[in-house]
């Protein structure tokens, strides 16, 4: 007796594709909306009027400190024999940022990967250099929180449990993203998806961690450089000194790692108050509050200006071609 055909996989209509996009930006742009409104009214209710021009600098300069992680996430696609044209990587990396503000923050994966694997990648590939770009920039945020808050200066009026809580962060991070753990879970993730290569699964080798921490120390100094410039909006005799920039540093890493594990949209209330008591020391509570608002306001407003410039420059791309 012959043996029965597997069926075949249905496919979905073709409308579906484009509905499911639609719904997706949809539910982004609806995300991003509500987060650029709080931050405009708690600037609104803030006792300091910050300087525009600063402002609109603090968050050019977050745009760009990101731009080394990006490059760092196309060498990891490189290795790994992925889609890895400069233009689709950055647009495709920049727009992952907006996903951060959706619940549960898994469309930041779902956005880049849907990004590249349109153009022949492997999903599982793709999502699983997305969670090395991110753990290797979350794990060295940790690290320095934790070593800064161990200097006497920052840790005052900071509770011990603080430093603590940085290292832990730092540990959660790092494991995952050490190269033996790291390829074993490749190797999990890829085993169980059905568009993974049947040869060896994708690996992480310790040039790409290395070259991850490098990146990721560059990025961590724009945006304590991005935080800077947003504390001297608010306050014009905020002077340019290496233990203000360190404090800004400290409240800009520690508080987004915190944001990044709690899961909760764009690190909402944990990023906020957590930044604010950071740079409380050092700026006093009101300008600590305005900045904290502020920096929030600049940063979002830079990521959709900057994935409103690379769309639209892919689309006169494409129509040009």
């Amino acid at each position: 007796m012959a043996a029965a055909e597997p069926s075949p996989r249905r496919r979905l209509p073709r409308w579906a594709l484009p509905l499911l996009k639609v719904l997706v930006a949809a539910v982004v742009l609806l995300a991003v909306g509500r987060t650029l409104t709080a931050a405009a009214r708690g600037l609104q209710d803030a006792p300091v009027r910050p300087a525009a021009g600063l402002a609109v600098a603090s968050g050019a300069v977050y745009a760009l400190a990101f731009l080394p992680m990006g490059l760092y996430w196309r060498r990891v696609l490189q290795a790994w024999g992925q889609p890895s044209g400069l233009g689709p990587v950055v647009q495709a990396y920049y727009l992952g940022h907006l996903g951060k503000y959706v619940p549960g923050k898994a469309l930041v994966v779902v956005l880049r990967t849907g990004s590249l694997r349109a153009a022949g990648g492997q999903t599982a590939a793709i999502a699983a250099s997305v969670f090395v770009e991110t753990l290797t920039l979350m794990a060295l945020g940790g690290v320095l929180s934790g070593v800064l808050l161990t200097i006497p200066r920052f840790a005052a009026g900071q509770p011990a449990w603080l430093v603590v809580v940085a290292f832990g962060l730092a540990a959660g991070s790092l494991l995952p993203i050490c190269p033996p753990v790291m390829n074993r879970l490749i190797a999990f993730y890829e085993a169980r998806r059905q568009d993974a290569p049947a040869a060896e699964p994708h690996r992480l080798s310790w040039g790409l961690f290395a070259a991850g921490w490098l990146a990721a120390a560059v990025t961590w100094c724009g945006l304590g450089a991005s935080l800077w410039l947003a504390v001297r909006s608010c306050l014009p005799g905020f002077e340019l000194s290496i233990n203000h920039w360190l404090a800004c540093l400290l409240a800009a890493a520690l508080p987004v790692v915190a944001g990044f594990l709690s899961l909760i949209p764009g690190g909402l209330l944990v990023r906020d108050g957590l930044m604010v008591a950071l740079l409380t020391p050092t700026a006093g509570p009101e300008v600590a509050l305005a900045a904290t608002v502020l920096v929030r306001l600049a940063w979002i407003g830079s990521e959709a200006v900057v994935c409103g410039i690379l769309v639209a420059a892919a689309r006169v791309v494409r129509l040009g071609g």
